[in-house]
């Protein structure tokens, strides 16, 4: 959660590296938009996704779940999906700790 909140909140990081942009007035705001709108659409589509697989007509349960993306990964797709999730998040999380100082 942390690794998350941390990489969509560090949308501004292209105003560093805009310094050496040609046109920097024109296009770092346009980075920060583009940036934005991408992780909104990656979230807002998860989430939408999440909510059709539980069930809208279950969502008062979804609150007190303790995971619901593992328990609705499982439900699809068993124990070898859960193991393909955990790789997608480690994978996450290593590319995450690489880039990040990289664009600092």
């Amino acid at each position: 959660m942390l690794y998350g909140i941390e990489a969509y909140g560090d949308i501004g990081t292209v105003i560093g590296i805009g310094e050496e942009k040609k046109d920097a007035k024109l296009n770092v705001p346009r980075a920060i938009l583009i940036a934005s709108i991408l992780a909104g659409s990656t979230l807002i589509s998860a989430m939408y996704a999440l909510t059709i697989a539980w069930g809208p007509t279950n969502m008062t349960s979804y609150a007190t779940s303790p995971d619901p993306g593992i328990i609705v990964w499982h439900r699809f797709f068993g124990m070898p999906g859960e193991l393909i999730l955990l790789f997608f998040i480690l994978n996450g999380y290593i590319a995450y700790t690489v880039a990040n100082p990289i664009a600092q």
